[in-house]
């Protein structure tokens, strides 16, 4: 029973540590695609994005300052969904493995700002 305490922080830490190796296998699987390699480009707009792939459905961003793009993305028998969010600019303000619409809900599109590079 010494053990016990040990187990459940070791069990945790795996169970915490699952999302993020699921995360980082996303990226490293689906970022070399047309679609997400056109969105992190510096400048990245709508047609710039478009002339890497047709979007699977369109989304109206709930504060009407500009429009989503849903993609499902596919490599190597995986999918993954992945979303691109314009500005009323048309410039990219967001990205991200997940649909527009939980990206709306969750608050993630609400500033009508282009992305900035960081690095």
């Amino acid at each position: 029973m010494k053990f016990y305490p040990i187990i459940v922080i070791a069990s945790a830490t795996l169970l915490t540590g699952c999302g993020m190796m699921s995360a980082v296998s996303t990226l490293m699987t689906f970022s070399d695609l047309p679609v997400p390699r056109a969105t992190v480009k510096a400048g990245a707009n709508k047609q710039s994005v478009l002339a890497a792939g047709q979007p699977d459905s369109t989304y109206q961003i709930s504060n009407s300052s500009g429009i989503c793009f849903d993609y499902v993305l596919q490599k190597e028998g995986k999918t993954s969904n992945f979303f691109v969010a314009f500005n009323s600019q048309t410039l990219v303000k967001g990205y991200g493995f997940t649909t527009c619409r939980e990206a709306d809900n969750q608050g993630a599109l609400k500033t009508n700002e282009a992305m900035k590079q960081r690095y």
